[in-house]
């Protein structure tokens, strides 16, 4: 322990073992002065209420004319108690004064930027908050830029909507990833060849006989069907369903009918979702799916009914365009080649733009998004802009990419505002049967729309439409019956269902109005999740619309970013789904937000299950057009059973990965 410091003083001598400036004596008083800590004195003399800025004016007073006389610490010293008269002050009434006004001139000053900024940010938010006519409240022109209409005009102005171009001029052909990992598209050459039949099918007696067999032999053609029905035959000269029997025969003492696997890696053999428990295998016929100017469920039911197969039995990685020249991988459960190949020509007969072809065997369907994204070739003519303008919109076009629209441009029949969708959010099923069924600006009633004579434009409506029928003959439902009220017209959407004395509708009209709920449950549901997406899509790309005619391409605080790089290296579904839980995160600041491009942020989908919104003006127009409908945004549908609304976050902008231009004139074409 070092030795205490002697001290300077002289023996007897006193002083303060610290000091105090001034200047914090004076804001200590101050602070006294300003919140009124002193006590009124009693019999002023005063008459009438005292106020508390003059009491404490001449209280003030007082203690400054007493802190003239020497203070004695003795008190303190002693740790004696003194009154709270003797206290003095430091400062006299003049200081405080003065520091009253220049505080009061500071409030008011920041008090004055604060108002206008305030009014400032007011109206920066309602200028956000109010949209052009023709991007918000204009119904027509909304739908004409995002809803795909049931013609392509070859008279038009090619891109004379955002969306909307000559068929032939627009060209999609899906990509896959090869053995090395790299993306390439499929073929779009028709390869009708038919390929051996899977190791999977063969039997395995044939084949410890036949041994080894030559490649040659593996080779198939349409035209050598005569072959023999070695292992190498193809479905043109094996009998699929006795070879499948066989299989059957042999397994019948598996109890257990989950998915088998043979040791090789390329052999599976799946169990069919409609095997009902009896043991029935199922194989996967892929093939290339090359459509012009049809919509993607009218292909889809051309091929069930044209092959007699159930629409679940089809599986495609996604969807394409209806307006354009598409290719895209489908795969056909339990289908041979030549039942194929006879599709093409019943489509040829019926002069469907429709070509299957590119045939391989597959153990599992197609899951919704296992692709390697799409190869897009647009055909843009009457350029007239200069070679280096062209160049330089397409490198404009690779650096800042596009809006990532999605959905409804993609389907042939779409209704806007008065889509069948809105019904199936308001649970109004008899509202949802007249839309989806009445196409057209006819009053028609219920009983005239499931008794039409022709089929519908779109093969789901008449799907649906056997579902009812048939679902209302179960109930015992006679057509007089439907000849009533509210069944005679197309009811409001918001107002309740009455009969046809203004009353509530009877029992029996309740369970038929069921019917049409559980009609629409039983389409696939692939079917269903496309009348949900066309509705979905059409909010969400409101939304981004909104935010890049407000904030153009810059992110903003409260944004929910995901990181491109990181989306990237997701393919499957199953892990789509844990990236989206695991790597989606908030944007809380100013320094946050710099480390985030624009690719990164994502917008929720129109779930109409309360997920999170952006905590920003973006998240507000979230609300704006579910106002705009009459839709809630925090409805939990999936818990009354309607789960094709919900939708994944999306990325708001893309960018190509390759992007290359072929420009030629009139006099090379």
């Amino acid at each position: 322990m070092p030795p205490p410091v002697r001290s300077s003083l002289q023996r007897g001598e006193t002083a303060w073992i610290w000091t105090v400036d001034p200047a914090r004596l004076h804001a200590v008083d101050f602070l006294a002065y300003r919140l009124g800590f002193f006590r009124p004195l009693s019999g002023s003399g005063r008459r009438g209420a005292a106020t508390r800025k003059g009491l404490n004016t001449h209280q003030l007073n007082r203690l400054a004319e007493r802190s003239l006389n020497p203070f004695s610490c003795s008190s303190l010293v002693k740790k004696q108690t003194t009154p709270h008269e003797e206290v003095p002050f430091f400062s006299p009434l003049d200081t405080m004064k003065r520091m009253m006004r220049e505080w009061e001139l500071r409030q008011g000053t920041r008090v004055r930027q604060e108002e206008e900024m305030a009014v400032k940010q007011e109206a920066e938010a309602a200028i956000t908050m109010h949209h052009p006519e023709s991007l918000f409240f204009d119904e027509d022109a909304v739908l004409f830029r995002f809803g795909m209409g049931s013609f392509a005009s070859p008279a038009a102005p090619a891109f004379s909507g955002l969306f909307r171009q000559h068929w032939r001029d627009f060209f999609v052909t899906e990509m896959v990833t090869d053995a090395a990992g790299a993306a390439t598209p499929i073929s779009r050459e028709h390869c009708f060849s038919i390929p051996p039949l899977p190791f999977s099918l063969l039997n395995p007696a044939e084949t410890r006989e036949e041994g080894d067999v030559d490649a040659e032999r593996n080779t198939n053609h349409a035209d050598d069907g005569q072959g023999g029905l070695g292992p190498s035959s193809s479905f043109f000269a094996v009998d699929v369903e006795e070879r499948l029997a066989e299989l059957i025969k042999e397994d019948d003492t598996v109890k257990n009918h989950l998915t088998s696997t043979e040791t090789d890696d390329s052999v599976e053999i799946v169990q069919g979702k409609n095997d009902g428990g009896s043991g029935r295998k199922c194989f996967y016929l892929q093939c290339h799916l090359h459509k012009q100017h049809v919509a993607h469920s009218v292909a889809l039911a051309n091929i069930a009914q044209t092959l007699r197969m159930h629409p679940s039995g089809i599986s495609v990685a996604g969807i394409k365009d209806y307006i354009g020249d598409t290719v895209q991988r489908v795969r056909l459960e339990n289908i041979t080649p030549a039942a194929a190949l006879g599709a093409n020509r019943f489509f040829r007969m019926k002069k469907w733009s429709m070509t299957l072809s590119n045939f391989s065997y597959q153990t599992e369907p197609l899951v919704p998004g296992r692709l390697f994204g799409n190869q897009f070739r647009i055909v843009l003519r009457d350029v007239t802009a200069s070679r280096e303008d062209v160049e330089r919109a397409l490198h404009d076009f690779e650096l800042y990419g596009f809006p990532n629209y999605y959905g409804c441009q993609r389907f042939s029949w779409f209704g806007g505002k008065n889509d069948a969708a809105f019904a199936l959010l308001h649970h109004n099923w008899l509202v949802f049967a007249f839309r989806f069924l009445g196409y057209t600006n006819r009053d028609l009633t219920l009983r005239e729309l499931l008794q039409r004579e022709k089929k519908y434009p779109n093969p789901l409506q008449d799907e649906y439409r056997r579902n009812v029928v048939r679902r209302l003959r179960r109930i015992a439902t006679e057509p007089m019956e439907l000849d009533a009220a509210p069944f005679l017209s197309c009811p409001p959407l918001g107002v309740p269902l009455t009969s046809a004395d203004g009353g509530p509708i009877s029992k029996k009209q309740e369970l038929i109005i069921l019917q049409l709920r559980g009609a629409f449950l039983d389409l696939s549901v692939r079917d269903r999740r496309l009348t949900a997406q066309r509705l979905s899509s059409y909010l969400w790309n409101q939304v981004l619309t909104l935010r890049l005619h407000h904030f153009g391409l810059n992110v903003l605080v409260g944004d929910i970013v995901l990181p491109e790089t990181f989306r990237r290296l997701v393919s499957m579904p199953v892990d789509r789904a844990d990236c989206y839980r695991e790597g989606i995160r908030l944007i809380t600041d100013e320094e946050d937000k710099a480390t985030y491009s624009i690719t990164d942020v994502v917008h929720p989908g129109f779930s109409f299950n309360g997920i999170q919104r952006p905590m920003n003006a973006v998240g507000e127009y979230f609300l704006q057009v579910c106002n705009k409908y009459h839709l809630d945004w925090h409805a939990n549908h999936a818990k009354t059973g309607i789960r094709d609304f919900l939708e994944p976050p999306r990325p708001i902008i893309r960018k190509p990965l390759i992007c290359g231009t072929n420009i030629i004139h009139p006099s090379q074409s």
